[in-house]
């Protein structure tokens, strides 16, 4: 655990990044290295690794990151296994957006978990479910705002 002067810094292909709160120790065996501490009695000890297990992977991300690592982590998942969503035009990283269907009408959840207003963009124009009301593609969402969005 991690005083609020304590620092330390992880190592990937990509770039520094810090952390935060806290870190653990990895005893690495079978999994690869993907980030490395930088700092303090962990510099060069695994921060992050990746486990091939049958026909997926299992990843340990030791230390509490800011989000600039997770959205970079998490971004390159998404691209590897060719995860989109046609409906997300422009995403945000700190909103979600989660579908479901039930019949001919698809529900679209979308979830801002920030503080602050963040905006995504869609690629069509939906019913917002509260107010019955047209939406445009660009939704404004305030700090921990939901919105459910329909289309038939």
């Amino acid at each position: 655990m991690y005083y609020p002067k304590d620092q330390n810094r992880i190592q990937t292909v990509n770039g520094e990044y810090k952390v935060k709160d806290y870190a653990a120790l990895i005893d690495v065996q079978e999994a690869e290295v993907i980030a490395r501490y930088q700092e303090n009695f962990y510099r060069g000890e695994a921060a992050v690794t990746c486990h091939n297990y049958g026909k997926g992977q299992a990843f340990f991300i030791a230390p509490r990151t800011e989000q600039d690592y997770l959205t970079e982590f998490y971004s390159k998942r998404s691209q590897e296994l060719n995860l989109s969503n046609p409906l997300i035009k422009k995403g945000n990283p700190l909103v979600s957006v989660q579908s479901r269907s039930q019949g001919n009408r698809q529900y679209h959840f979308v979830m801002n978990f920030s503080e602050e207003t963040q905006v995504v963009t869609l690629s069509k124009e939906l019913m917002d479910e509260l107010t019955k009301e047209k939406q445009g593609q660009t939704i404004s969402l305030a700090p921990y705002q939901v919105r459910v969005l329909v289309e038939e």
